[in-house]
């Protein structure tokens, strides 16, 4: 940036047109139009009086940007003032403990530790809840991420729930003793009070005049100064929180972008009934929630005004939409038929043996023992044709389970909603586990299975 455009600046900072700026510096109109436009250029004597009339140097004036020089200046005007007031803070704080009486220092010292034992105990508790609350939320999730994760945000939590504590505790020891706490000269006092002359009380000793020696006293001081410390302290704390509403708000936004692509998918769906209508009316209702809960932390990212009595009229019409749509979706789907398919039998053929256990945990799945003439097991497992069967021995326990595949993710959904617009609800959890083999081995698994659940 060169001179005309630092001049231009100043002048406007400081509230002069061209004709006021001339009449100060005694040159033309015009002359101060020229060097605006860079058209002509000051004498040396009116470049000295300019800087001192701005009070800025001749270097920044004609080499440098002005406003980055006031911004740095700026800066380290509030560095400067951030370090006197926490120097200010550090020595009144001082002077008011060494004038406390020491009943007074022991109820404060007291006062101040209860508070940090009770914030401690309340950070504590919705730690606990808050954690609970995520291992419930995310259980699906892999023990190991999870635990990381649970750990990074524990960490986060610890942080935000430390500085906050520090706030707290700061601002109600700020406005409980320090905003209310000065030492000043009891002399003072009594002399503003019966407005005396301002002069020292002396008293004579053997020819000589001694100043009499003032108490000091502490008393309530009716001016609350802010400390620039502490709302530093106070915005750092809120950076940190705004960091993790918006790891919240990227959530949201992903939210918003699955709602958007289930809204395309559910016209897939037969357009006729009420199913296909509450789908519709849940997912926009969804949509609109979602948009909501982006807006309010997109708003208090950037801190910006939110507007909470719209919102609050969309939030309350959504949750109408989205009660008319569960109840539109629950009638709908009353008329669909669950559909259990046990068309594929996968079998193997296992030798028996006599401490061999069937487990027969299959969460509401069957299990059957048939008779037969065989004295080896015939495992049998009968599921849909989607699913795959698993059949082995693990030391002496018979397992054998089915399973769902979901690596074609495209080809499951295409076949949901196929079903979906058949009316049916196919079951992919069930399959049954036959076990035909002679009576005699059927009683010795169940007496082994037995014995075993005894054992546990």
């Amino acid at each position: 940036m060169n001179f005309s455009d630092n001049l231009k600046r100043l002048r406007k900072e400081n509230n002069l047109s061209q004709e006021e700026l001339a009449e100060k510096l005694n040159v033309s109109r015009q002359s101060v139009s020229k060097w605006e436009s860079n058209s002509a250029y000051p004498e040396m004597d009116k470049i000295i009086q300019i800087s001192n009339m701005f009070n800025v140097g001749i270097d920044e004036l004609l080499n440098k940007d002005i406003r980055e020089v006031q911004e740095e200046k700026q800066v380290k005007s509030n560095i400067n003032k951030y370090i006197d007031d926490f120097l200010s803070f550090i020595s009144k704080s001082i002077d008011m403990f060494l004038n406390m009486k020491f009943k007074d220092k022991c109820k404060f010292i007291f006062e101040e530790c209860f508070i940090a034992f009770i914030l401690w105990v309340l950070f504590a508790i919705l730690g606990s809840l808050l954690s609970n609350i995520f291992y419930h939320a995310f259980g699906f999730i892999s023990n190991n991420i999870l635990y990381g994760i649970h750990n990074f945000l524990g960490g986060i939590y610890s942080a935000l729930a430390i500085c906050l504590g520090v706030i707290i505790i700061l601002h109600i020891y700020k406005t409980r003793y320090l905003d209310y706490y000065v030492i000043v000269d009891k002399e003072d006092v009594e002399k503003d009070s019966d407005n005396k002359d301002d002069k020292s009380e002396v008293v004579s000793d053997s020819k000589k005049e001694l100043p009499v020696k003032r108490e000091k006293v502490i008393i309530r001081d009716p001016d609350h100064s802010s400390y620039k410390f502490i709302n530093g302290l106070l915005k750092a704390f809120l950076i940190l929180v705004k960091i993790n509403v918006f790891f919240i708000f990227l959530g949201f936004c992903s939210s918003f972008i699955g709602l958007a692509v289930s809204l395309v998918l559910s016209f897939l769906i037969s357009k006729t009934g009420l199913f296909f209508v509450g789908i519709l009316l849940c997912i926009i209702s969804c949509l609109v929630l979602n948009y909501l809960v982006i807006n309010v932390l997109f708003n208090f990212i950037i801190s910006h005004k939110i507007k909470w009595k719209l919102l609050f009229i969309i939030f309350i019409s959504s949750l109408l939409v989205l009660g008319s749509g569960i109840g539109m979706t629950t009638i709908g789907f009353t008329k669909f038929d669950l559909v259990e398919d046990y068309s594929v039998v996968d079998e193997k053929i296992i030798p028996m043996r006599e401490d061999y256990i069937v487990h027969e945990r299959y969460d509401g799945n069957e299990l059957e023992y048939i008779e037969s003439d065989n004295s080896d097991l015939r495992i049998t497992v009968s599921h849909a044709k989607d699913m795959y069967s698993y059949i082995d021995v693990h030391d002496n326990t018979i397992i054998a389970y089915a399973y769902s595949n979901y690596e074609n993710v495209f080809e499951v959904i295409r076949g949901q909603l196929d079903e979906i617009n058949k009316m049916k609800i196919h079951n992919y959890d069930r399959y049954k586990v036959t076990i035909y083999t002679t009576k005699d081995n059927i009683e010795t698994l169940k007496n082994n299975y037995n014995r075993f659940m005894e054992g546990e």
